[in-house]
């Protein structure tokens, strides 16, 4: 009995230890669920048009004059165009600036901004509707004045379009299609350009290099366009009419595209935020006085609805209408503006700001054109030099051919003339080929330097880029004053001087020092020595290094040199007198006949005429003073000792006085 009791102990303790560990692993496991769900990233379905978390802004320039943002724009290199109705002091007519985007984890959110005012130089200055073109150029609306502008941000021209023609040009042909009180502007990848006419309730068309504008479509109160090449039509928003409008570029049809017509402004309070009475149907849904519309890469359609204090957007796909950032998040939003990446700006005119929504919206497809590499750093360089060329490969992967000029190369950004190109692609790149582009850094300052290739062509995607940095950095040869740059020798005595290869911040390599081929035009006594004839400094630090000047002294080797005495007369006289010698020498030895004369007087007569031929050639001679061809004569030499790295060169000037 004993034995049976310990046995069923024994089983029960068992039990009770497997109890015990299943149920501490089962807790653990759920502390561990616990403990990692703060740390999951929280779903937000707001990029997609389904119900979510909306979308949360990054602010990227804020104050007072952003109350009143016109229009926005990118270029392809993700820069920011800004118009506005504010007025700076008269210099800040345009700014530009790099801003980085307040609230954004992401520390390459900054970018580079271009800011147009109200000049206060030009009261008619009213800058409305922005839009960006190929080759670095923006076009800008004037309100006051009723134009449009081309503008050459590498240059600083100026033209008004359409180019070679004013507006009364286009009066007098009776084509009645100038623009008045222009609104929003949007651009295509062919170059052509739409006006929101606002004072004249329609948009207006302007292909490249056309004379005139063309009539599209009427729109009430047309306050901004957006542009879907892709699928041939054109955006424009109404805010008196409450809605946007989609105007099909081949037929010409234009069409209700989102919003009732009515807004009762009930969904501006409370229920906006929770979006619960928002119509999912974009023809139904009440949009309040919309100023702002863009599309991004895959066709989907951003809305700035103004009087709701939201932005929403129209699935491409789906047809359906959401709400993707609410009020909270924005007050009185107005232009829109989409880059090539999918991020989203919105002018927050009631914050007094402009935000951006970082891939809020989709990307452009993949270019059937394409460049590779997608970026480069060249590295450091010294300004005024130049790297090797980097070569880039364009790759034409579309149906047809395509056409390129030089002119469809271009560079664009913060520093685009410190990059240079040639290339083997001109006149056209056949279907499936590839050709070369070769792009050279010379940077025109130190720091950081920045630009964007540009190939401007057929392709829908275009341009096609590439992004480009680089460094620029510097070394100079420097003495510690001025006076050590001259040295004063006596003739045969060395001249050394000290000088420093000195280097910025950023700098560091090897240096070669070299001496001129020819120290001076008047002599060649002078001979160089470099030590070290290279030098390998590191970025902040300085190295020395040895310049020495040798002269050639009085106690070198001399040289007597013959001369004549007396001028040319005298040298004339002697020249007679030596003849006539001569002359009697010989008349008396042809009368010594051998008959007549014994040997020995005619050896006499002869040594007598050698003797006055000798005595009247070292009487017109004369040994002139000694010479010393290897003698430094006295006086003041410049020398210039160069120093090259990276195909950069810098110089010193060294005087040399020989007394």
């Amino acid at each position: 009995m004993r034995r049976v009791v310990w046995r069923f102990a024994a089983v029960f303790a068992l039990l009770a230890t497997l109890i015990w560990v299943v149920s501490q692993n089962g807790s653990r496991a759920e502390a561990q669920q616990q403990s990692a769900a703060p740390h999951a990233a929280p779903v937000s379905t707001a990029a997609t048009g389904t119900p979510g978390a909306p979308a949360t802004p990054v602010v990227i320039t804020s104050g007072t004059p952003y109350a009143n943002v016109r229009g926005l724009a990118t270029d392809a290199a993700g820069g920011l165009y800004i118009s506005l109705s504010a007025t700076p002091p008269a210099k800040n007519c345009v700014t530009s600036s790099v801003s980085p985007a307040t609230g954004s984890p992401d520390a390459a959110a900054a970018l580079a901004l271009t800011v147009f005012s109200n000049c206060a130089l030009a009261p008619s200055e009213d800058p409305s509707g922005i839009a960006t073109a190929a080759g670095s150029k923006v076009y800008l609306a004037n309100r006051a004045q009723n134009t449009i502008r081309l503008l050459d941000m590498l240059t600083g021209k100026v033209a008004a379009i359409p180019l070679g023609s004013g507006n009364s040009v286009a009066q007098a042909q009776g084509t009645n299609v100038d623009p008045f009180e222009p609104a929003g502007l949007a651009s295509d990848v062919e170059g052509n350009l739409y006006v929101a006419d606002r004072g004249n309730n329609r948009v207006l068309a302007l292909a490249p290099s056309a004379a005139h504008f063309t009539y599209l479509a009427h729109v009430l109160d047309a306050a901004a366009v957006a542009s879907d090449f892709a699928r041939g039509q054109v955006y424009a928003a109404s805010p008196a009419s409450n809605q946007i409008f989609v105007i099909d570029l081949k037929s010409g049809d234009v069409n209700a595209f989102a919003g009732s017509g009515t807004f009762s402004g009930a969904d501006s309070g409370a229920s906006a935020t929770a979006g619960a009475e928002f119509d999912s149907a974009p023809q139904n849904a009440q949009l309040g006085a919309p100023e702002g519309v863009a599309v991004d890469g895959r066709g989907n359609v951003f809305i700035s609805d103004t009087g709701a204090n939201a932005l929403v957007r129209v699935d491409a796909k789906a047809g359906t209408l959401s709400r993707v950032a609410i009020k909270g998040s924005l007050n009185s939003p107005g232009a829109i503006a989409i880059d090539r990446l999918g991020n989203v700006f919105v002018a927050d005119r009631g914050d007094e700001r402009v935000v951006e929504f970082p891939g809020l919206g989709q990307p452009s497809p993949p270019a059937d054109i394409t460049i590779s590499p997608a970026s480069f750093d060249f590295g450091d360089e010294p300004t005024g030099g130049t790297t090797p060329p980097e070569t880039f490969t364009l790759t034409n992967n579309s149906s047809a051919a395509i056409s390129l000029l030089n002119t469809s190369f271009t560079f664009t950004g913060a520093n685009p003339l410190d990059f240079t190109q040639t290339n083997n692609c001109e006149p056209s790149l056949a279907v499936g080929a590839s050709c070369e582009i070769n792009v050279i850094f010379t940077p025109g300052a130190t720091g950081a330097r920045s630009a964007t290739l540009e190939v401007t062509d057929s392709d829908p995607s275009s341009p096609q880029t590439a992004s480009l940095t680089g460094t620029g950095d510097d070394f100079e040869l420097t003495v510690p004053n001025i006076t050590d740059t001259t040295v004063s020798v006596s003739q045969g005595n060395p001249a050394t001087y000290t000088i420093s290869v000195t280097p910025d911040d950023v700098f560091s390599g090897t240096v070669t020092l070299n001496c001129p081929a020819e120290l001076s035009a008047k002599t060649q006594t002078i001979t160089c020595t470099i030590k070290p004839p290279t030098v390998s400094v590191t970025a902040g630090q300085a190295q020395t290094f040895t310049v020495i000047l040798t002269t050639g002294g009085p106690d070198a080797t001399r040289m007597v040199a013959p001369g004549w005495r007396g001028g040319p007369r005298m040298r004339l006289l002697l020249l007679g007198l030596f003849a006539l010698m001569l002359a009697l020498c010989l008349y008396s030895l042809r009368r010594a006949a051998p008959a007549r004369t014994p040997r020995a007087g005619r050896a006499r007569l002869a040594g007598f005429c050698f003797a006055l031929l000798a005595g009247a050639t070292l009487a017109g001679c004369h040994n002139r003073a000694s010479v010393n061809p290897n003698e430094t004569p006295a006086g003041s030499y410049p020398v210039v000792i160069t120093g090259t790295a990276q195909n950069a060169g810098r110089s010193i000037t060294l005087t040399l006085n020989v007394t």
